[in-house]
């Protein structure tokens, strides 16, 4: 379904774009939730969105008007590793896993990080058009635009 006023949809993504798309993926993550095991869905808490099943995952929101580059998702891997830890003690009960959804594909540079060997196996990485076959069904798939979602 296409938004009436088109102009209005770009100035409401220009203004709020990341807050909307994440809530938005929040959102759409509800939906999958209940053919998906899940108990609840956290918004802004430790990140963006937790999905809470028997394990926890945690889900980084970012949107980028061109392709994700390292620095971009820096600061989301550095409390992944202290999520992490804080399940590995545990301190947290469960798993964890993490997510990183983005509306942009991953630069060349972040593409070889994520395709190499020291990439973390708990975390992936999403944008439009990935494989997201090997993900749980509570994921709704990254969506390019606004309008996408």
């Amino acid at each position: 379904m296409e938004v009436l006023d088109k102009r209005q949809a770009v100035l409401i993504e220009s203004v709020h774009r990341g807050f909307l798309y994440q809530h938005l993926y929040a959102v759409g993550c509800l939906f999958s939730a209940s053919s998906a095991n899940v108990t609840s869905i956290v918004v802004e808490l430790d990140e963006d969105i937790e999905i809470v099943s028997d394990d926890r995952t945690y889900i980084q929101v970012k949107t980028r008007s061109g392709p994700i580059i390292p620095s971009d998702i820096n600061g989301a891997l550095e409390r992944f590793n202290d999520l992490r830890a804080e399940h590995s003690t545990n301190k947290r009960v469960g798993q964890a896993f993490f997510v990183i959804v983005t509306n942009q594909p991953p630069s060349p540079k972040l593409a070889k990080l994520i395709n190499g060997k020291k990439w973390p196996l708990d975390v992936k990485f999403l944008w439009p058009g990935s494989d997201q076959t090997h993900l749980h069904s509570a994921y709704p798939p990254a969506w390019g635009s606004i309008n996408e979602a």
